[in-house]
């Protein structure tokens, strides 16, 4: 098997807090743009669902069971979902995908 050099916990929670930044500023200005109509959106829910975790971790950092808080931390996959959802290529894409494996 091929071995891969052990990533450091405390990168692994730098390059979390880039990425809960990055979405944490997207929210602000989807806030400022959408007000009252952000509310209204279910993505709004995932999109803070995803963001969830990293200030449960150093809220509860040592209570909160970690397997609990990795479930969590999966909710950004929807964000996957959002994306095919907008650009029509991609629902193409993932189709021809998913037919080309059965």
């Amino acid at each position: 098997f091929i071995r891969y050099p052990e990533i450091s916990d405390r990168l692994f929670l730098q390059v979390e807090i880039v990425i809960v930044s990055i979405f944490c500023v997207e929210l602000v200005l989807r806030a400022y743009a959408f007000r009252s109509r952000l509310l209204c959106d279910l993505w709004t829910y995932i999109d803070l669902l995803g963001i969830l975790p990293l200030f449960l971790v150093f809220a509860f950092e040592g209570v909160v069971d970690p397997s609990w808080i990795r479930s969590l931390r999966c909710s950004k996959l929807f964000r996957i979902g959002k994306l095919v959802k907008r650009i029509p290529v991609m629902t193409s894409f993932l189709g021809a995908y998913f037919a080309a494996l059965k």
